[in-house]
């Protein structure tokens, strides 16, 4: 018996659907205009659709741009404040545990909470700020892929293939990514770079008292 094959052939103005004849021995092809089937395929998509794409992901572009020179400053200042004090709050509960505190701290219990609350805090906006910006540039270059796996996958009308390369050239020398005032990029190693760097003057700090 005759497999009928599950793959719908496009050219981008017309589909070709394959189904079995009556007696389910030979295959033969149905061809339909795009505008007649329901679904909505990538790759049916006409260059002018590209274009607009390539248009709104420049936009994007520009937009990040702005943001870094608008808040990079800012950012910059907040990773340094809240990497202070993520050393800082960690020292004083050390201090508090080992009961060396001045004396007019009546309740330590409570300063050690205070701490505690205001390390998860500072901890929260460090990882809050970097991940977000760490997952919107995975998704970025997560669109070039998308791009490649359609030329690749999609029988492709030759105007269409052109925009889809010129969007994957785009895409690859203009990449989005989010800096500190553009002294570092703000991703996973600079998370992974400030928890260590904690962890060491934190233990240099005890060693010290």
């Amino acid at each position: 018996m005759c497999q009928v094959p599950k793959h719908v052939f496009s050219t981008g103005i017309s589909r070709v659907y394959p189904k079995l004849d009556y007696n389910k021995t030979a295959i033969s092809y149905e061809v339909r205009a795009a505008s007649e089937t329901s679904d909505i395929y990538v790759f049916s998509f006409h260059a002018d659709y590209i274009v607009h794409l390539r248009r709104i992901y420049r936009h994007v572009c520009d937009a990040v741009q702005i943001v870094n020179s608008m808040f990079g400053f800012v950012c910059m200042l907040v990773i340094m404040q809240n990497f202070t004090e993520l050393i800082t709050g960690v020292s004083s509960i050390m201090h508090l545990i080992k009961g060396d505190f001045p004396h007019y701290f009546s309740d330590p219990t409570r300063m050690i909470v205070h701490a505690v609350s205001h390390i998860v805090l500072v901890s929260g906006t460090l990882v809050s700020t970097i991940l977000s910006c760490h997952m919107t540039v995975l998704e970025a270059k997560e669109l070039g892929t998308e791009v490649q796996k359609v030329l690749l996958k999609y029988p492709l009308r030759s105007d269409t293939v052109q925009q889809l390369k010129l969007f994957s050239l785009q895409i690859s020398n203009n990449d989005i990514h989010f800096t500190a005032f553009w002294l570092f990029d703000l991703d996973i190693s600079l998370l992974c770079t400030i928890f260590a760097s904690s962890i060491t003057y934190i233990v240099l700090l005890a060693q010290l008292k």
